[in-house]
């Protein structure tokens, strides 16, 4: 929560550049969740929006295709009862990052 808090004010005071730095070091801690793979491939996709913004567009597909890659090692199929809210998580940001990956090609 405290991550999306500060993005969100780095976006409202147009500094994607801190957003960035902030994200790449939530990269650095969720390599460390391997199990959640959702979580890492939605800050690869914040990632990537911000390196589109930035208008840096090979850094912004390569971002959606490491997050694609990670959703394909999630097993939807067998997730918790507790974690059907993470199914739904998984099935928007998979959209949104195939989306993401098309328009930046």
């Amino acid at each position: 929560m405290l991550l999306q808090e500060v993005l969100s004010f780095a976006f409202r005071n147009n500094k994607p550049k801190v957003a960035l730095s902030y994200l790449k070091k939530a990269l650095e801690i969720e390599v460390y969740k391997v199990e959640d793979w959702t979580s890492t491939a939605s800050t690869h996709l914040n990632i990537c929006a911000i390196y589109s913004y930035l208008k840096k567009h090979q850094e912004s597909a390569d971002h959606a295709e490491l997050a694609l890659n990670l959703l394909q090692k999630v097993d939807v199929k067998n997730l918790k009862e507790s974690q059907i809210e993470g199914e739904k998580s998984y099935y928007n940001i998979k959209m949104l990052t195939h989306y993401n990956f098309a328009i930046e090609l």
